[in-house]
């Protein structure tokens, strides 16, 4: 996960960019594809406000990203 500039390209137009969806669902794999990140299938939600302390399935992470996104910013 060396290029992170998608984090910062949410929105065109009001919509979701390709390359943001695509690097969320990356980030996700790549959380869940270490072991220790994981527990019950599930990991902790990187979401600036739930501050790592909710832990969620993997489709919730992911719909917390694509909505929310990382930042505090909606």
């Amino acid at each position: 996960m060396d290029d992170q500039s998608w984090m910062y390209l949410r929105l065109i137009d009001g919509r979701l960019r390709p390359k943001y969806i695509a690097g969320v669902r990356r980030f996700i794999n790549f959380a869940f594809s270490i072991a220790k990140n994981v527990s019950r299938e599930k990991i902790r939600c990187p979401y600036m406000r739930c501050k790592n302390q909710k832990i969620l399935k993997e489709c919730d992470v992911c719909k917390y990203q694509l909505i929310k996104s990382f930042f505090a910013l909606i």
